[in-house]
């Protein structure tokens, strides 16, 4: 009765701290870097750079199938197939190599010029509301489906039924039955035969199948793993980092925006081109999205379960002893915010990883399962999709800032106690404005039926970047 209790009061302080539920504030002195927390289930936190890459050691940590610390998915939504990225030993392998194959099959199709058509066909759409956008986060979600189920499978999955189905696949640990978690559930449970039968017509379907069965899967089992591929684990690791770069950028004091924008221009007019290898040249994109995951990871924690008894030696030579079965959460969140790493590390600093010797800190950049410098093996758990979540997230923030003006509601704020919201800022987003300018894209890139500007170099009508009046320090 006592551990019952103490796990609703662990639960209860997590919904109330977030990332703060598993760490101690020394405010005399340093802070604890592992301790054992309860956030719903009894864990053993892992906070800075050195110790969360126990999370990641295999031999001593393995996935809890369904189960993500104190969240679970749902069997009946999942169709009763586990995850690969929720799986151990062989099954691990298999659904991991197939999951492989699939993006690296989608990497080597034409996801440029997917993109482009879904940034055009989108951006399009929000400019025609043009103000007072309140619902702009399911917009950004809506976009995301669009742009990753049209590049893996060959077509858009539907959109209502994409959303039904992330909404319903969690639960809490442990469980708190309410209408609107069993209605979530429902609505998830009916979505789940259409987003199967949507997967089985896509014009991809046989070659994924085929890829699937190369790696020891049924057909069965192929497609609930790319369902949840798609919709369980790319799209949030696309939807909510987006979100969190355009916050970041509305943010940033005026002087970096304008630096920023006037760096991304001199690119584009120098190449004189909107194309792949031009958004290479933008190494200013690529640091600013780096930068934005390290502060905000949409997976703030990685959970496992102890293999056997092992011991976590810190940096300061204090050694703790984790027990077999017990619990452990890798902190991406403190490990993103880790001083031995990291210069000044709650600075938002948008050219932190584009400065000269910046390749070593990539190594300690965590929001896969895993440093960035960890490639996917069926060796490790490190997520397959970080090459295509970059494919997504650079081209769409070259276009919203090259080629978009857009004005937010109000300043974002980050708390780090909203782990709900997955790296966005603590209050949903909206637009008080937004305009796109398909003439200037035409002058870099061809989109039928638009006529060129003829001003190149002068993205956006009145000639100048998305500044704001909303001006904060990221915390």
């Amino acid at each position: 009765m006592g551990n019952c209790c103490s796990n609703y009061a662990g639960m209860w302080r997590a919904l109330q701290q977030g990332n703060y539920s598993i760490k101690e504030i020394n405010y005399g002195g340093a802070d604890a870097t592992v301790l054992r927390r309860n956030i719903g289930v009894t864990v053993v936190s892992l906070l800075d750079q050195h110790n969360i890459r126990y999370v990641f050691d295999m031999d001593l940590v393995e996935k809890v199938p369904f189960t993500l610390g104190n969240t679970a998915l749902r069997p009946a939504v999942l169709g009763g197939h586990c995850p690969g990225m929720l799986s151990n030993g062989v099954e691990h392998v298999r659904r991991k190599e197939f999951a492989m194959a699939v993006i690296q099959r989608s990497l080597t199709n034409s996801l440029f010029s997917t993109m482009v058509e879904q940034l055009h066909a989108h951006t399009s759409m929000w400019a025609t509301v043009g103000h007072n956008i309140y619902d702009f986060e399911d917009r950004v979600n809506r976009f995301c489906a669009d742009a990753v189920s049209t590049v893996i499978l060959g077509t858009t999955l539907p959109y209502e039924s994409v959303r039904a189905w992330q909404n319903g696949l969690h639960s809490h640990r442990p469980r708190v039955p309410t209408l609107g978690r069993y209605l979530a559930k429902s609505h998830a449970l009916r979505a789940l035969p259409v987003l199967l039968r949507n997967i089985r017509n896509a014009p991809a379907y046989e070659e994924i199948i085929h890829l699937g069965k190369t790696c020891g899967l049924t057909e069965e089992e192929a497609t609930h793993e790319i369902l949840y591929t798609i919709v369980g684990h790319a799209l949030p690791q696309v939807q909510n980092p987006l979100l969190a770069c355009l916050a970041a950028y509305a943010a940033m004091p005026d002087l970096d925006r304008r630096q920023m924008w006037e760096e991304m221009n001199k690119v584009l007019h120098n190449v004189g081109t909107f194309t792949e290898a031009v958004l290479s040249s933008m190494t200013c994109v690529e640091s600013f999205i780096l930068e934005v995951l390290r502060l905000r990871p949409p997976m703030e924690m990685f959970f496992g379960r102890a293999r056997k008894d092992f011991i976590v030696k810190t940096r300061d030579r204090e050694i703790f002893q984790v027990h077999e079965g017990e619990v452990v959460c890798g902190s991406a969140f403190w490990a993103g915010r880790d001083p031995t790493s990291f210069r000044v590390p709650i600075m938002f600093r948008r050219n932190r990883f584009a400065c000269p010797g910046s390749e070593a800190l990539r190594g300690s950049l965590i929001f896969g399962r895993g440093p960035l410098t960890f490639l996917p093996t069926t060796e490790n758990h490190q997520c397959p999709g970080l090459e295509l979540a970059m494919g997504v997230l650079k081209p769409s923030m070259a276009w919203l800032l090259m080629f978009c003006k857009w004005k937010l509601t109000e300043e974002p704020k980050w708390s780090g106690k909203k782990r709900s919201r997955c790296g966005k800022p603590d209050n949903p987003m909206g637009m008080v404005t937004f305009k796109y300018y398909p003439t200037d894209v035409a002058n870099y890139y061809p989109l039928p039926g638009v006529t060129p500007s003829n001003e190149k170099g002068k993205p956006g009508k009145d000639n100048s970047p998305n500044v704001s009046s909303f001006v904060s320090s990221i915390l």
